[in-house]
């Protein structure tokens, strides 16, 4: 993560091709975690917004070896301004709702989104600080 042509990165979410329940029932090898992500979710703040980036895997099979490609589809999925004079609170609530809403979208109705990790931190950054801090 970082500065990137797009702006910089404040996380990421992964798209698998199945959710951890179904992944088990089909009775898959190997480890569900990152085994059988087809895409992600990028989460980027330029300039007074951010914004949601969508790239998926190149190939057509979920390829198993760690070696996946993947391309960007569409740079801005979603976008919300932000300003620094909006509150932590506020900042939170914005964060959550361009999360929500990228999640919902049709072309990600038959796949499943991880925000475990997500839905675990998100009360815990100091969003102000975060977005509004060059350093970081």
């Amino acid at each position: 993560m970082g500065i990137t042509l797009t702006g910089r990165t404040l996380f990421e979410l992964p798209i698998y091709r199945l959710s951890k329940a179904s992944y088990n029932r089909e009775s898959l090898d190997g480890n569900w975690k990152y085994n059988d992500i087809i895409g992600y979710l990028q989460f980027y703040k330029w300039a007074d917004d951010i914004r949601c980036a969508y790239y998926k895997g190149y190939d057509k099979k979920a390829i198993r070896n760690g070696k996946r490609l993947f391309y960007k589809v569409d740079d801005t999925l979603y976008k919300i301004m932000v300003k620094k004079s909006y509150s932590n609170e506020k900042l939170k609530i914005n964060v959550k709702e361009i999360v929500d809403f990228c999640i919902k979208l049709k072309q990600f109705k038959t796949r499943f989104i991880d925000t475990s990790t997500f839905n675990v931190i998100v009360d815990c950054i100091d969003w102000k600080q975060y977005l509004f801090n060059s350093k970081l």
